[in-house]
């Protein structure tokens, strides 16, 4: 069992050095939580309760990864800009519909989702992509 006396407090420079890189996940994972969120208030059809349910989810997620990597950086003693206007000025265009949709293309939009931010900066990074993951759907119900 690890006590408190075997904890150690990171380098000013390694706690920089993780803040960068977790700071890019919070914003990330604001951009998807927002985008799903839009996704299921929008999404209309006979499937509507399994996508809701699974937008739901995901959304969840989402919003429990921003939280968990925001928390990390905080306790490395280093503020955290997570606006959401921070998170609009640097974020890429979205699949999401602001309008109502059938719930599979509601589904598609939000597996199409990839978010993009710079591990160092807050500008978009072509080399950098969060982790993205896909639902597959079938149009014929």
């Amino acid at each position: 069992m690890l006590d408190a006396t075997h904890l150690t407090t990171p380098s000013p420079t390694t706690a920089v050095i993780a803040a960068r890189i977790l700071t890019p996940v919070v914003r990330s994972c604001q951009w998807l939580f927002i985008n799903v969120k839009q996704a299921h208030w929008s999404m209309r059809g006979v499937n509507f309760i399994a996508g809701d349910e699974l937008l739901d989810t995901v959304a969840t997620h989402a919003r429990d990864g921003a939280d968990e990597a925001a928390e990390r950086i905080v306790s490395l003693g280093l503020p955290l800009d997570a606006r959401l206007a921070i998170i609009a000025d640097n974020s890429q265009p979205t699949a999401v519909a602001a309008a109502f949709s059938a719930w599979d293309d509601s589904i598609r939009a939000v597996s199409r989702t990839r978010t993009r931010f710079s591990p160092t900066s807050t500008a978009p990074s072509r080399g950098w992509t969060a982790p993205t993951w896909s639902v597959k759907t079938s149009s014929s119900a």
